[in-house]
């Protein structure tokens, strides 16, 4: 999914969830719910194994590109672009990438801060 304003370009990816790569960790009572994947709770999937994960979050203003680092997008599964929000201040040169996924029993919000051409931070809540 490609957001694009004046010289802004964010670029969100996903990929298919592979597996065959990952830890996964089960509910000993309920064995089709997932817990964990690589030693964190997954969020945005309903319970079960999650068949997409972002990938990569790319970004441009003006000249100034950058990738944000793998961390920033760890553990966030199913992205379907619930709600998807990016807002630029240009007083601090900052960048505001947000989105939802209501995927009970694992919804979050994120978001995710570039200032000054550089990835800064992530956020996320979850109820």
């Amino acid at each position: 999914m490609v957001f694009h304003r004046g010289s802004i370009v964010v670029e969100i990816n996903t990929a298919r969830f592979d597996r065959k790569q990952a830890q996964i960790k089960y509910d000993p009572k309920n064995p089709d719910r997932v817990i964990e994947i690589n030693g964190s709770k997954p969020l945005g999937n309903e319970e079960g194994v999650p068949g997409s994960m972002i990938s990569s979050i790319k970004v441009r203003i003006g000249s100034k590109s950058l990738e944000t680092p793998p961390a920033a997008f760890n553990h966030l599964y199913d992205h379907w672009s619930e709600f998807t929000l990016v807002y630029y201040n240009p007083a601090s040169d900052a960048l505001y990438i947000y989105i939802t996924e209501d995927f009970e029993p694992n919804n979050y919000a994120a978001c995710w801060v570039v200032q000054r051409g550089a990835y800064k931070q992530r956020l996320v809540y979850t109820p």
